[in-house]
């Protein structure tokens, strides 16, 4: 989350507040599994929102957004 608090990394939402460096490891779960990918889910009850990031079997992040859809899984 620190790098996405730190800077704009261009994933489309800009830089995230500083309270999602708070968030705890709780308020994580795996959303779903799909084709060697995984999306996970993270609530910033502070902000009343859902950031899903998409990351690879290995550990890749590869993008993440409020909605929890991805092209790369369509």
């Amino acid at each position: 989350m620190a790098q996405l608090v730190e800077s704009d990394v261009g994933l489309g939402f800009g830089q995230l507040d500083p309270s999602w460096n708070r968030v705890s490891k709780n308020a994580t779960r795996i959303e779903s599994k799909k084709g060697g990918y995984y999306v996970f889910a993270v609530r910033n009850k502070g902000e009343g929102r859902t950031l899903f990031i998409l990351m690879s079997e290995s550990g890749a992040v590869y993008d993440a957004n409020f909605t929890g859809e991805f092209e790369a899984l369509q």
